[in-house]
């Protein structure tokens, strides 16, 4: 399509990036019942929850009372209290404290396998800080799972990448000789298994893929295009418009 021309097509939603938050939110869009595209202005996917350990962080999660683990929503907070200090927004901790174990329980109806991860809180000594069952991953994933797309996920340098985080941590941790072994063997014996960030990403593309999100890379957004004061679309670096979403209309601008 010629630079500085509209698209003919509209979409109820138009997502900018693909890290953790643009693919939740394309696969959010898609269960419920909108038309998504997501564009990325590399190459590749993934940006930089790519390069990223891949863990999760939810108090009060499901998956840690199936286990037996014991945690609350006082705790919880406590803890985001604690390390948010002085910068923290009262308003956005309640509401990731509140809405994260249903999004978790959300994310998993869309075909995302989670697990606990055996790491523990960061901060030990904090007020309502855990011994476990808070941070939470996805096991490894292997990219021939995505079908053309294989090669089109960011991975970081090295082959610690290729494990999941449990079974990095069962080696001793990415510091420990014999996990780098581990996982070298793991890079010949198995090229495309992808775990940790880069993994996360995988398995996320693999959920809008199969979910019918359209993606496209190497699509930069330029500007919004904001009608009568809300957001309709995107005009992309190239000068094409993306969106007009006029069968359900867009949310609000925020400045």
């Amino acid at each position: 399509m010629r630079a500085g021309s509209v698209t003919a097509q509209g979409w109820d939603v138009v997502v900018v990036g693909s890290g953790l938050a643009g693919l939740a939110t394309a696969i959010a869009a898609r269960l419920l019942g909108l038309d998504c595209l997501l564009v990325e202005k590399a190459a590749m996917v993934g940006g930089g929850t790519a390069i990223s350990s891949g863990l999760l962080w939810i108090g009060d999660n499901h998956l840690n009372a199936a286990a037996g683990g014991g945690d609350s929503p006082e705790a919880v907070r406590a803890y985001l209290r604690y390390v948010g200090a002085d910068g923290l927004d009262p308003a956005r901790m309640e509401a990731f404290a509140a809405e994260a174990p249903g999004a978790l329980r959300f994310f998993e109806a869309a075909g995302l396998p989670f697990r606990l991860s055996p790491r523990l809180d960061h901060y030990g000594m904090a007020p309502g800080a855990t011994a476990g069952g808070r941070p939470v991953e996805l096991p490894a994933i292997d990219l021939a799972e995505l079908g053309e797309w294989a090669d089109r996920v960011l991975r970081p340098s090295g082959p610690l990448y290729r494990l999941g985080g449990q079974e990095a941590v069962a080696l001793g941790g990415p510091n420990r000789k014999a996990t780098w072994d581990a996982a070298e063997e793991v890079a010949r014996a198995n090229p495309g298994l992808c775990g940790a960030g880069a993994g996360l990403v995988a398995w996320m593309l693999r959920a809008a893929l199969r979910h019918g999100v359209e993606i496209r890379t190497g699509v930069g957004a330029e500007r919004l295009v904001v009608t009568d004061g809300r957001v309709a679309g995107i005009v992309t670096r190239d000068g094409e418009t993306l969106g007009r979403a006029e069968r359900r209309g867009a949310g609000k601008r925020r400045l």
